[in-house]
């Protein structure tokens, strides 16, 4: 099974982004476009793991989710990655930044770890993937574009809940699974 865990989206903000989608489509050259119900902030990455695995995982979600309360985050503005580069690989939608997101992150990441999950070498940037670019014609026109989104507010999200997820790949894109839903404290 490919996992990762992730925060959910609300049908609000999933549809400002749909939007925002199907704007900068009229101007994109190549660029295989996330499916609005998929878009999810991700929190950790875990890759191949076998099922037997996922009671360890659960509990470690649980003993995460204790530690923290419910909070709230701004969902704004688009960019890309690498940053400032023209010719950037993934269109992103920006989490502004926030100190209870981090913390948990961090615990989760901290908690992974003694399962004998890597850490993570780079710095959390949360942000909600919209999409792939895939070729670089007509590039100026749709950065021009993303431009203008720069401090775009999509909306608020109350994260109350860590999901673990499976990752389906399928040649029209992942498709993802719910396996276990926890509650913050």
């Amino acid at each position: 099974m490919r996992c990762f865990i992730a925060v959910e989206l609300g049908k609000d903000i999933q549809s400002a982004l749909l939007n925002s989608i199907n704007i900068l489509k009229e101007k994109d050259g190549k660029v295989r476009w996330a499916k609005p119900l998929g878009i999810h902030l991700t929190l950790k990455f875990l890759g191949k793991i076998k099922s037997e695995f996922i009671p360890k995982i659960e509990s470690v979600l649980k003993k995460t989710a204790k530690k923290h309360t419910p909070f709230s985050l701004n969902i704004k503005g688009i960019g890309t990655f690498p940053l400032r580069s023209h010719k950037p690989s993934i269109i992103w939608a920006g989490i502004e930044e926030n100190e209870s997101l981090v913390s948990l992150h961090e615990d989760l990441d901290i908690n992974l770890i003694k399962l004998g999950f890597p850490g993570e070498k780079r710095k959390f940037r949360p942000h909600l993937t919209l999409g792939r670019i895939k070729s670089y014609n007509h590039i100026d026109r749709l950065l021009s574009e993303i431009s203008k989104y720069q401090e775009f507010e999509f909306g608020k999200k109350t994260v109350s809940k860590i999901v673990l997820y499976e990752s389906i790949l399928k040649p029209s894109g992942a498709e993802y699974r719910k396996i276990i839903e926890q509650e913050l404290a």
